[in-house]
Formats: C-alpha cells, sequence, structure tokens
C-alpha cells in the first residue's frame, strides 16, 4: 500500500520524513498515489489511490488512522479538490478523450459528474477564492481547461493550450485572475492566456 508522509520544509528530505500513514489500500496492492487535499482545521488529509478500481481515503493526521470513503471507480482516478465548507470532493478519472470531473457530496458519498470529454484530466485546482471555477490539467495534449461551475450544467473551456509538455500533470493559480499556470510531469510553463469576457467573468465570480 502507499504511505503518507509529513516532511519539515526547513529540511526537506526523505530521510528526516515523519511518516503519518503506510500501508494505504492494504497489503500487495499499488501504492500510485493522486493528488493529496488537506484539512488543516480538523487534522485530516485527503488522498486518491490510483489502483484498479481506485478509492478515496481519508487520514487521520494525528494518529494515522484512515477510512476509505469511497472506491471502485469508473476509471482510474487522480486528481482530488475540497470545497471549503467539506461539503464537496471533486475528482477526476482518466480515460483517455472521455475523462471525467465529478462531485462527491462527503455527507451522502454520492456522486455527479460534473464534466465530460477532457482528455486524461489529471491535477485540479480553484480558480478562484469563489470556489465557482476549476483549472484541470489534461494530459498527452498539453491543455489546461476552465471548468465553470456557475452554469448548469457546468461548462468547458480551454484556458490555456500549446504548453511545450504535452504530458500536463499539475496546475497552479494564484489570485483571481491569474497571470501564470505551470503544468507538467516534469517541467513548468509560464502562460498569460488571452482571457475571454466570459472567463474573466467567471474568475471574478465571488472574489472579494
Amino acid at each position: 500500500g502507499g504511505t503518507l508522509v509529513r516532511v519539515n520544509l526547513a529540511n526537506a528530505n526523505r530521510i528526516n520524513a515523519t511518516v503519518v500513514s503506510s500501508n494505504i489500500g492494504g497489503a500487495g496492492t499499488k501504492h500510485l498515489m493522486g493528488q493529496l487535499a488537506l484539512d488543516e482545521a480538523h487534522g485530516y488529509a485527503y488522498v486518491i489511490q490510483n489502483d484498479g478500481g481506485g478509492a478515496l481515503w481519508r487520514v487521520n493526521l494525528t494518529t494515522g488512522d484512515k477510512v476509505k470513503l469511497l472506491e471502485d471507480f469508473q476509471k482510474s482516478p487522480f486528481g482530488l479538490l475540497l470545497t471549503k465548507d467539506l461539503h464537496f470532493a471533486y475528482y477526476t478519472e482518466l480515460g483517455g478523450a472521455e475523462g471525467k470531473v465529478k462531485r462527491l457530496d462527503l455527507n451522502t458519498n454520492s456522486y455527479e459528474v460534473v464534466a465530460t470529454g477532457l482528455y486524461n484530466p489529471y491535477y485540479l485546482a480553484w480558480a478562484n477564492p469563489g470556489e465557482s471555477a476549476i483549472y484541470v490539467a489534461e494530459s498527452g495534449v498539453g491543455r489546461v481547461s476552465l471548468i465553470n461551475l456557475t452554469e448548469i450544467p457546468a461548462s468547458v473551456h480551454a484556458a490555456v493550450t500549446g504548453l511545450p509538455n504535452i504530458n500536463t500533470r499539475s496546475v497552479t493559480a494564484s489570485g483571481a485572475l491569474p497571470a501564470r499556470l505551470c503544468g507538467s510531469s516534469r517541467k513548468s510553463a509560464s502562460s498569460r492566456p488571452p482571457w475571454s469576457p466570459a472567463i474573466r467573468k467567471t474568475l471574478r465570480k465571488n472574489s472579494p
């Protein structure tokens, strides 16, 4: 199974890391873990396990105890994002050109499809403080897309294309109108995309 460790950033190396929880997923399973989401206020970490049907785990950062919240995903899961109120978890499912982003209700463990037609969607990031839009890195096409959650159904727009490394795996954003997006398994790419009026409106939604 996988292992979750805590690293002191003042002395960041694996040797001095503290094991928080081990054998996530059980002995004999693959230990490929996806995106990590922290609930520091309550002392929990949420982590996606990409193994077979996949699983979503909640790990107690103090005791290391772990609880499986969801399993048997339709496709391999990888990305994970929590809302500030801890009501919902958004997660990605790979699947070539048929990748999806889904929303899990953490109170009922029921889920719904938010976006489809994404190309191997990997990690996720909030596009603004109001959590009205999500960036998703699409691996294999060098693209970062924006999911507008204010629309029903949610709409998907290409935010950045033509990244130098097409194996885009991660994305970060800062501020309500980010000027820099980074996304790649090995390299980082900066971009100042030509934000359309629709995307600018979405990013400003619920922003301070």
